[in-house]
């Protein structure tokens, strides 16, 4: 006998098949899953062991991003990245330089260990390092996924890589107890993501074909987007290397819980720019220029903006709450740095959705100049915080480096016509909004005293 299919769930699997929907959809589990995790492994580590997660995570960051080529940009608008050929040339650069990172991270363990004066972090750092030749060796799909428009696809595949990292670190972490659980997990997620990226995407095989010529255009390509990179980089790490130098490891894991709680909000904001605005931007310009330009600036993610601002100003206002559910006694610090680095995270949405939108119009040095600015109000404000306030000091610095930022940004989009005050002014609105939200339901939960 044969059944008909049940109405809501053909639905419900349509819906995880939109992009939009897998894009938001999956991040919101991941953040989930992440948080979880979190709370797990915090009550069987201590702030010590995130202290040299923390480090030894923001020392390959910056190498990394020293060393970004754009490969997910060149792919993605080259006229030839459906030719196996071309595949295969730019996934033997990408291997180069991820086997050239490991190296270099490797050489750098032990003198980052003296600078900061933990030695415990040489041997993490030379294991850690083995990731960056790991992701060399993944196929190309990352990047064709949404040229092809197989977006939904990635995103569940990426969740699921995030679900195998979670499903081996806790039982480490109940085994060893320090951080080597997570250090271990995750080279073990980078082995699993070489394994789906190939197995989920069709034709996704490449052998090793190396073009001198294809190297020095994909240059030509990606020196725009190292100087971008660098100060990303700059914007992104520069605190923590302060902060890793003059605080003890207890204190820089508390920090660190912070900051990635606070920045968690970027695993939906960049994969939904970059997959589903950015295309959307593209195609309006293409067909009808400038003109109406605003109208599907705003239209094409508002419900999604004010969702996340009235999110992100509810963690701003219930910052204490969330930590008191997720952590013990030990974390309670946590609680006020989250609040103050969360503003930045509240304003990003709207500010990379403009550089898209600016990169989409042919302003490709936009993201360049706003994230000079972002370096700028960093720079200036961060030194004057350290001075004054010391550590806290960085820390407010780090926190409203956004405010800058979503200035510059309304300027850019005015000089194209496309700023809207009202839109922009609702927005802030739902995030103070959120914020007052969190602070009295939050306040009421800890006043019953169940926590």
């Amino acid at each position: 006998m044969r059944f008909a299919p049940i109405p809501k769930l053909g639905r419900l699997a349509g819906a995880a098949k939109s992009p939009t929907a897998a894009v938001v959809g999956t991040v919101a589990l991941s953040n989930f899953v992440r948080i979880f995790s979190s709370a797990v492994l915090t009550r069987l580590l201590t702030a010590a062991d995130y202290g040299v997660v923390g480090i030894i995570t923001s020392l390959t960051y910056i190498i990394v991003m020293l060393s970004d080529f754009g490969f997910f940009a060149f792919v993605v608008r080259h006229k030839d990245a459906d030719d196996p050929r071309f595949l295969d040339e730019v996934w033997t650069i990408r291997l180069i330089r991820g086997a050239a990172l490991t190296v270099i991270l490797i050489a750098l363990a032990y003198p980052y260990a003296l600078y900061t004066g933990k030695s415990v972090l040489a041997p993490a750092i030379a294991v850690w390092a083995l990731n960056q030749l790991l992701e060399g060796f993944t196929s190309m799909a990352f990047a064709q996924a949404v040229r092809r428009g197989m977006v939904a696809r990635l995103s569940w595949m990426e969740f699921g890589i995030n679900i195998v990292q979670v499903a081996i670190a806790i039982p480490l972490a109940v085994i060893l107890h320090n951080y080597w659980s997570i250090v271990i997990a995750g080279l073990a997620s980078s082995v699993v993501k070489i394994f789906a990226s190939y197995r989920f995407f069709p034709h996704s095989r490449r052998q090793l074909a190396f073009d001198i010529q294809r190297s020095a255009e994909m240059w030509r390509f990606s020196r725009f987007i190292a100087g971008s990179s660098f100060l990303t980089l700059l914007l992104g790490q520069s605190d923590k290397l302060v902060l890793s130098r003059i605080l003890p490891l207890a204190l820089f894991g508390i920090y660190s819980i912070a900051t990635l709680l606070a920045l968690a909000p970027r695993a939906m904001v960049y994969p939904y720019c970059n997959r589903i605005l950015y295309p959307a931007y593209s195609h309006h310009f293409r067909e009808a220029g400038l003109a109406g330009f605003a109208r599907c600036y705003y239209g094409t993610r508002r419900l999604v903006s004010l969702l996340y601002a009235f999110a992100l100003g509810g963690l701003i206002g219930c910052a204490p709450l969330v930590i008191a559910i997720l952590y013990d006694d030990r974390y309670a610090g946590v609680a006020p740095l989250l609040r103050i680095v969360a503003i930045s995270a509240g304003l990003l949405l709207n500010n990379v959705a403009a550089e898209q939108a600016m990169i989409a119009v042919g302003r490709v040095k936009a993201p360049f100049q706003i994230n000079l600015i972002r370096c700028a109000w960093l720079g200036g404000m961060g030194t004057i915080g350290l001075i004054v306030e010391g550590p806290m000091g960085i820390v407010w610095a780090v926190g409203t480096m956004e405010v800058a930022a979503t200035l510059f940004a309304w300027f850019l989009l005015f000089r194209i016509g496309a700023f809207r005050i009202g839109e922009e002014l609702f927005a802030l609105a739902c995030l103070g909004a959120g914020a007052l939200v969190g602070v009295v339901a939050g306040s009421a939960i800890l006043s019953l005293g169940i926590l």
